[in-house]
């Protein structure tokens, strides 16, 4: 589930003038050596881009290599119009790293000469300044080629958004026009009467299968034979659903004619790597995608419950629709009559998780206002349900208070996604590519 990102390296230099460029092979030497740590495909070029043939020759071969990021590694000083004609017409984001190797090599200098230009042509760039040793520098180009390849993989995906919103939250109203520019996702509008369509579709085989499969591995079912096997049969629906319409992300409106009738879909969906989100959220949808493809694991949609000032901890949950590989154990999941309107089942368990960094992630706004704040703390172990749903405890090193405060005053909504592991710069970069408002707290 974890996306693999691909980036293209270039070593860069000049010709004309003396800067040690034999320097640059030692250089080039360690780069490969340090970049093996990293998950990513690389291509390299294997020669120094240092005049105009050169600069046009590994264009056209990044051209053909479907990268994600391109890394210039300026040791030497470099011209910055050969950089423009080494990235002509390729759409990119770009690292301009750079190190000093000695007092004759300018390779810094060069690189902010780079970066400059960059700026005033309006490229997406980092700058990273450091030594290629330092495991903080390789984090930092890991995190910036794995937030472009998440930024490639949602242009061109495709979203189901089924049975519109829920009348009673107007902000999650998604404009398809700003979503579609700015994200590169289509929403793909499918009504409840298509959805009934495909109910009919779904083989009554494959339900009883997936209901023993089910009714096997959870701890507890409190809910009758019927109810289970109903909302199995929207499980199937959905996937007749995504191969029809060549989906990748679902957006499901449960509220209120759906209510606790797709939770366990839902939760389905999302163990088998199909993003889904419920309320009819496209912008949380687009937010649990992007986790998913940053931390391989499917997260967590919740709402804020309530605050625990001792601790200085929250509580997020929500209906019962969590993946069952967010549980610590199967056995640990109960399926239960949904709690607040008292129809279908909600998946519920807490999450049994101590000490763990813990992703936050709300992301809201319409037209030009798009908004993402995460949270990142440490998970706090719940050993009983305390709400039917998939509640889930994190401290925070800030005081509560004050964070609660600043969301509700920055504007960010009611709906976070939550993700295992400390995934704060990767999304960072996610939006500096995008061009959206950030904020993160801890």
């Amino acid at each position: 589930m974890k996306i693999k990102p691909k980036i293209g390296i270039i070593f860069t230099s000049l010709e004309g003038a003396d800067l040690d460029q034999d320097k640059l092979i030692n250089l080039k030497e360690e780069v490969v050596r340090k970049f093996k740590i990293l998950d990513l495909d690389k291509i390299y070029i294997d020669f120094f881009v240092a005049n105009e043939r050169n600069a046009k020759k590994a264009n056209r071969i990044l051209k053909e290599s479907n990268l994600d990021v391109i890394c210039l590694i300026v040791g030497i000083w470099t011209a910055d119009s050969i950089v423009l004609s080494l990235i002509e017409n390729l759409d990119l984001p770009i690292i301009v790293f750079t190190t000093s190797i000695n007092i004759r090599t300018f390779g810094l200098d060069g690189a902010l000469l780079v970066s400059a230009t960059l700026k005033d042509h309006n490229y997406n760039y980092k700058f990273i300044f450091g030594d290629i040793g330092d495991r903080k520098v390789l984090n930092k180009i890991y995190d910036y080629t794995l937030a472009s390849a998440v930024v490639n993989k949602l242009r061109g995906s495709r979203i189901a958004l089924v049975g519109y919103r829920p009348r009673i939250m107007a902000n999650l109203v998604a404009d398809e026009t700003s979503i579609k520019k700015i994200f590169g996702t289509t929403i793909v509008p499918i009504g409840f009467d298509e959805l009934s369509t495909y109910l009919k579709r779904v083989n009554k085989k494959d339900i009883n299968k997936k209901y023993n499969e089910i009714i096997n591995s959870v701890g507890k079912i409190e809910v009758k034979r019927d109810v289970i096997l109903d909302s199995i049969s929207y499980y199937y629906a959905f996937l007749g659903m995504l191969d029809e319409f060549e989906l990748d992300i679902f957006a499901i409106n449960c509220f209120p004619n759906l209510f606790g009738k797709v939770c366990l879909a839902l939760s389905n969906l999302n163990d088998i790597g199909i993003t889904s989100s419920c309320e009819g959220d496209v912008k949380s949808a687009i937010a649990m995608f992007a986790l998913k493809l940053i931390s391989g694991r499917a997260s967590l949609n919740t709402d804020i419950a309530i605050e625990d000032e001792k601790e200085n901890a929250m509580i997020f949950t929500h209906c019962g629709s969590g993946p069952f590989t967010f549980a610590k154990n199967l056995k640990d999941i109960t399926f239960k009559e949904e709690y607040e309107n008292k129809t279908g089942l909600a998946v519920c368990y807490p999450v049994k998780s101590n000490n763990e960094d813990i992703t936050i992630v709300n992301l809201v706004g319409i037209n030009q206002n798009y908004r993402m704040c995460v949270l990142h703390g440490k998970s706090i172990l719940l050993e009983k349900l305390i709400y039917p749903g998939n509640p889930i405890k994190i401290k925070f090193k800030n005081d509560i208070k004050d964070i609660i405060n600043r969301i509700g005053n920055d504007g960010f909504g009611h709906h976070w996604m939550v993700a295992y592991g400390n995934h704060s710069q990767v999304l960072n970069d996610f939006c500096s590519l995008l061009k959206i408002k950030f904020l993160s707290l801890d």
